[in-house]
């Protein structure tokens, strides 16, 4: 469609397209209040995911292992003999006690070694420095190899010259404590070190060399270590070895320890403590959601109000809009209730009713020794750890402790409310949350749903958004091209006006 010919204040001298733009604010009032309602649900859609996400993660990294039974039945290895050996567990123990007797340690093969005993002292100050005798001397290592070493050789480079020999003499050096030290690169008894030198002692006793002659040092076998676990004999190649899942590191022989697995309390607590951790941080996420401040002067913002602000402008300006989105939400409410009744309801079915509640292992929503308890309901639900009366819990009734996390319900029962009871903690919390998500899901959807689905209300009512949008945006349109045609028939009937009003002034003038 070709758009008509505007003149835009061409006779009238009218600023057209102002005025047409003021007019049209008044006519864009509906539009412009189902584009701020649309932005509103879109971060009411986004809100309500958020807190979703928080939930999924809560209920599959959290209370996910909380409802299994592993999660307190963590054990660890105990010795009762920590100078003997160091123990390390590396698969699952079979047993509950490992007697270990150590009747002999195992050793290991050993290289053959020689050091020259007497310490070096004028070429010792300094490895870079000369020997500055007269002459050369060889110095014969193993197989009748000889390394010649003269006047100008350093402790360095007689280090490096032996060194450099090893792949074919099966000997390396080491200057330390001012003595050479030759080591076999094997080890064994068939591992050698051979040496001899000729010329006179003064030369040889610069470097130290004065004391090998003719020394011959061989290496020692492997012996195979012997440890009788639970009376049965076993010979060992390495005092490091692993039994039945458990790493033994054995540091003395002729000694006797013993080796239990024992309730690893730390690791329980630890996992019990996460737990409320992360309930008091999902709890408090959520309470700070919908409790947030609503600023009602704070509109989302239309495209023009956004293009006369700058960005730190815009983010501060759409901080205090999106405030409140979800303020006392009757959602997010009841799933609160839901989760504080989840954790203080008794868990009915258990072995022992002193251990049916959070509370009677030392999990509430008071302190311990708080004195002012009675003022607990200002927080919203959240949980405190007594430490001493969760730690002695454990120790001394670790199995009810886990009942009160893990119960099932009886499989005779079909009374939903008595299978409810009889569930514990972690499970109906798993449980729950299922139903709490995927009623904001019906609300608000997920990502992977399309913004205007109609799985989902919000969705829901976004489409009927954009079809009401798209229906005015043409009803605007309409409306301006109808000003405009108006201001433009007013400006041809100016111009009209103007005409035969020059003709008729020309007509008057030109009779004079």
């Amino acid at each position: 469609m070709v758009s008509p010919i505007r003149f835009s204040g061409l006779v009238s001298g009218m600023d057209t397209d102002s005025m047409v733009k003021e007019l049209m604010k008044a006519q864009r009032a509906p539009l412009n209040k189902l584009l701020q309602k649309k932005q509103s649900d879109t971060w009411k859609r986004d809100a309500y995911r958020e807190m979703n996400a928080l939930l999924l993660d809560f209920r599959l990294n959290t209370v996910g292992d909380m409802r299994l039974q592993g999660s307190y039945l963590k054990k660890k290895l105990v010795t009762d003999n920590e100078g003997a050996a160091s123990i390390k567990q590396t698969g699952t123990p079979n047993l509950p006690t490992y007697k270990v007797e150590v009747t002999r340690l195992a050793k290991e093969a050993e290289p053959a070694r020689f050091d020259t005993k007497t310490k070096v002292t004028d070429a010792s100050k300094d490895l870079k420095t000369a020997a500055g005798f007269s002459g050369t001397f060889d110095l014969t290592v193993n197989n009748g190899i000889k390394i010649t070493i003269g006047e100008n050789d350093t402790m360095d480079t007689v280090v490096k010259r032996i060194n450099n020999q090893s792949s074919q003499t099966g000997v390396v050096a080491t200057f330390f404590d001012q003595k050479l030290i030759f080591t076999s690169t094997a080890t064994g008894s068939a591992a050698k070190v051979e040496l001899t030198y000729d010329n006179t002692n003064s030369n040889a006793a610069i470097f130290g060399l004065d004391t090998i002659a003719g020394v011959s040092k061989t290496g020692t076998d492997a012996v195979p270590g012997e440890v009788i676990i639970n009376g049965v004999k076993s010979n060992i190649s390495s005092n490091k070895f692993t039994y039945d899942g458990i790493e033994f590191s054995l540091k003395q022989e002729g000694v006797t320890f013993n080796v239990s697995s024992a309730q690893d309390e730390d690791a329980i607590f630890n996992s019990i403590k996460g737990f409320v951790d992360k309930y008091n941080e999902l709890i408090e996420k959520i309470n700070k959601k919908i409790s947030e401040p609503r600023y009602k002067d704070y509109k989302p913002l239309l495209e023009e109000e956004r293009a006369a602000l700058d960005e730190k402008q815009i983010e501060k300006w759409e901080e205090k809009a999106k405030s409140g989105i979800l303020l006392r939400d009757p959602l997010l409410q009841n799933a609160l209730t839901q989760m504080r009744q989840i954790i203080s309801t008794p868990v009915a079915g258990v072995s022992d009713t002193k251990f049916d509640t959070l509370s009677e292992i030392g999990i509430s929503t008071a302190e311990a020794d708080a004195k002012f308890a009675s003022f607990n309901y200002k927080e919203n639900g959240k949980l405190y750890i007594d430490e001493k009366k969760l730690r002695e819990a454990i120790r001394e009734n670790g199995t009810k402790v886990m009942e009160i996390f893990t119960n099932n319900s009886a499989e005779t029962t079909t009374d939903k409310n008595q299978i409810y009871k009889e569930k514990g903690v972690a499970k109906r919390l798993y449980d729950n949350l299922v139903g709490i998500m995927s009623q904001i899901t019906d609300i608000a959807g997920s990502s992977g749903m399309g913004d205007m689905a109609d799985t989902f209300s919000i969705g829901r009512q976004m489409k009927s958004l954009n079809n009401n949008i798209d229906r005015l945006e043409l009803r605007m349109k309409t409306i301006e091209e109808r000003y405009y045609r108006q201001f433009t028939a007013m400006e041809q009937a100016l111009s009209k006006a103007n005409a035969q009003s020059g003709w008729l002034m020309q007509q008057f003038g030109g009779g004079q």
